[in-house]
């Protein structure tokens, strides 16, 4: 259960950084 969080707080760091790129 913990390693699926790590997951996806991960996914969600990554949504941020692709959303951050697309509009600085």
């Amino acid at each position: 259960m913990t390693d699926v969080s790590i997951t996806y707080k991960y996914i969600i760091l990554i949504n941020m950084s692709i959303l951050l790129c697309k509009h600085p």
